[in-house]
């Protein structure tokens, strides 16, 4: 049994010794994020309807949206942030654009986790109440240590799912690789720079 450093160790020599690079989201465990090469968010306007219609509100375009979201951000209620503004009233709402219209719109800020990083960097305000994953937390008081961010409650279990012990696993067996066509893998590396790029 290995304790969190010796696993963190282990997995960071496999890692050089398969010359492997470890993605995570900002959705993931601190602890996997700490490890990642690059960690990331993910905005993906064709399956959420709540993102789109931010995007449509926010643009002079006409958007067909799909009837799909992330159940993560759908369930963010009006009223837990109505709480969190009451037992926290010097605080700003910071929220994603797939949270329903209702909770973007008592936002002081809306924007991916990007955005919101960049936005609680350069804010005068002290107190986040963060309407996105919880896990998000972890990134935002590590790059802030002297602001507080007030959670929401909500997880995404599909990303809690990955732990250390799983990472380390993976790199020892080498399964679970992501193998696209070499196609594919280039339109898909042109979106990602182009993504960083205006990051």
């Amino acid at each position: 049994m290995f304790s969190g450093n010796e696993l963190a160790e282990s997995i960071q020599e496999l890692k050089q010794e398969r010359k492997a690079i470890i993605l995570a989201h900002v959705y993931q465990r601190g602890e996997i994020q700490d490890l990642a090469d690059f960690v990331g968010d993910s905005l993906d306007l064709s399956r959420d309807k709540n993102l789109g219609s931010h995007v449509a509100e926010h643009s002079n375009k006409k958007i067909l949206l799909w009837n799909g979201y992330c159940y993560v951000h759908e369930y963010i209620q009006p009223s837990t942030l109505e709480g969190l503004k009451e037992a926290h009233p010097s605080a700003e709402i910071i929220v994603h654009p797939e949270c329903p219209d209702n909770v973007r719109h008592m936002a002081d800020y809306t924007g991916s986790t990007s955005q919101m990083s960049r936005y609680v960097k350069h804010s005068a305000c002290r107190e986040f109440i963060v309407g996105t994953e919880d896990n998000f937390l972890y990134r935002l008081k590590s790059d802030n240590p002297h602001k507080q961010f007030y959670p929401v409650h909500t997880l995404c279990e599909g990303m809690n799912i990955i732990t250390l012990k799983k990472v380390k696993l993976a790199l020892e067996k080498m399964e679970n690789r992501v193998k696209v066509p070499e196609e594919l893998r280039v339109r898909a590396n042109n979106a990602l720079a182009k993504m960083l790029e205006i990051s």
